[in-house]
């Protein structure tokens, strides 16, 4: 199975003008399947799964493997998971179905679905149906507040990493300027399971602005912060040197050089090492790794050194 297409919240199927695998599509999926018309033009059957936030994209197996069992099962099956057990613990803000955070029962309760009107059945969103007649799912998502508070810190982390990249862009005392910032995160790929929040103590360009936010809201300030990975690519040079550890003494004198100016245009904290520069940027904490044209080759020719020691 394809890890990356199994989080997707939209499952594109054949397009509308094939007739036979649309049909087929549709048997699958029953009434889940519906019509859509995307950006490219195309019109295409899709499964859609609505209000799944960044922070939730774990549920979408389940999501799916539920639907189709309880569409083609006999009907009063009743199917558990576990993907969900563990999100009142991650998210004690958030409310179960047995109104206690944390507890015993909201665990059990995010693990099994069953068809309403069956036996220990509690209302919920409707995904699917069962062989032989139409039947909503009670969905028991434990933590539903932090799901919105996961959406929120993920919009938090995209906006920052969104100023600080043009930040990099912009800076002019630098021997080799910044042309392209890639996240490589999860954080930035919407694939984590926690998401980090904007720290009152963190330094940069409106940081004032999140820690006041943090300070009303009451919420716990972590001791730890995880840095979001960033790669930065440096504009190229035929200057670098050959030998691989001057090549990585210069980047490294790339990144301090680097650190000051952004320091010195914005009043950040930067620090910078022998592998990264790590900055505060707004709330979080960010780890820039310099990429230069030539870090192909010399990571080609380390690995062959390696490779013939």
């Amino acid at each position: 199975a394809d890890p990356v297409a199994a989080l997707r919240a939209v499952d594109v199927g054949p397009p509308a003008d094939a007739a036979a695998a649309a049909a087929r599509f549709r048997a699958l999926w029953g009434d889940k399947s519906e019509l859509r018309r995307f950006p490219d033009g195309q019109i295409n059957e899709a499964v859609v799964w609505e209000g799944v936030a960044p922070g939730e994209r774990h549920r979408v197996p389940d999501l799916d493997v539920q639907h189709l069992l309880l569409r083609h099962l006999p009907g009063g099956t009743v199917v558990q998971s576990c993907s969900m057990a563990l999100d009142p613990l991650l998210h004690p803000s958030g409310s179960t179905n047995s109104g206690t955070s944390g507890s015993t029962k909201g665990l059990q309760d995010n693990m099994t679905w069953t068809p309403v009107g069956t036996p220990g059945s509690t209302p919920g969103s409707t995904v699917g149906s069962t062989a032989g007649g139409t039947c909503s799912v009670a969905v028991a998502l434990g933590g539903s507040g932090g799901g919105a508070a996961a959406a929120a810190a993920s919009r938090a982390a995209d906006a920052a990493l969104d100023a600080l990249g043009k930040q990099l862009r912009g800076l002019s005392d630098v021997a080799l300027k910044v042309v392209g910032v890639q996240p490589l995160s999860a954080v930035s790929r919407h694939t984590c399971c926690l998401y980090p929040k904007p720290h009152p103590l963190a330094e940069g360009s409106g940081s004032g602005v999140h820690a006041a936010a943090a300070v009303a809201g009451g919420g716990k300030v972590p001791r730890v912060m995880e840095a979001i990975d960033v790669m930065v690519q440096l504009e190229g040079t035929g200057r670098m040197p050959s030998d691989a550890a001057a090549f990585a003494k210069t980047k490294a004198a790339l990144g301090v050089q680097l650190a000051n100016a952004l320091a010195a245009a914005c009043g950040a904290h930067a620090t910078a090492t022998e592998e990264a520069v790590e900055v505060l940027w707004q709330g979080f904490a960010f780890k820039l790794l310099l990429y230069l044209d030539r870090d192909t080759p010399m990571l080609g020719a380390d690995t062959a050194a390696a490779a013939a020691a």
